[in-house]
C-alpha cells in the first residue's frame, strides 16, 4: 500500500520533473550536503540533509531497484539468445554477459 507524503515533506511533494532532477543527481553519487545546495540553486527549495535522506529512501531506492531488475532481465534475455543462437556471440561476449548478470544480481547500483 502506498501512502501519500506528508504535506510538509517538501522534497517528496515536488513536481515530477524536479524529483527526477534530484533523483538523478543523487543516483550519480551527489552527497546529501551537495544535494541541499543543488535543490536550492536548481529547484528553488531550501532543505536539509535529513530531508534529502528521506527523499533518497522513498524515491531513489525503489527507482534503483526497478532499474536493476530491468538490467537483469535484459542480461538474462541476451544470455538465452546466446544459448539459442550459438554463433551469434563469441565465447568472450557470453562470458561478459554472464559476469554482468552476476554483478547486477549482487549489486543494487
Amino acid at each position: 500500500m502506498s501512502t501519500k507524503p506528508r504535506s510538509d515533506a517538501v522534497l517528496l511533494n515536488l513536481p515530477e520533473v524536479d524529483k527526477s532532477k534530484l533523483r538523478e543527481a543523487l543516483l550519480a553519487g551527489m552527497s546529501y550536503t551537495d544535494a541541499c545546495a543543488f535543490t536550492q540553486k536548481e529547484i528553488g527549495v531550501k532543505t536539509n540533509t535529513d530531508s534529502v535522506g528521506k527523499f533518497y529512501h522513498k524515491e531513489c531506492l525503489p527507482y534503483m531497484l526497478l532499474r536493476r531488475q530491468d538490467d537483469v532481465e535484459t542480461a538474462r534475455v541476451l544470455a538465452e539468445e546466446g544459448e539459442q543462437s550459438p554463433g551469434r556471440f563469441t565465447e568472450a561476449a557470453k562470458q561478459a554477459i554472464q559476469e554482468r548478470l552476476y554483478d547486477l544480481s549482487n549489486n543494487p547500483a
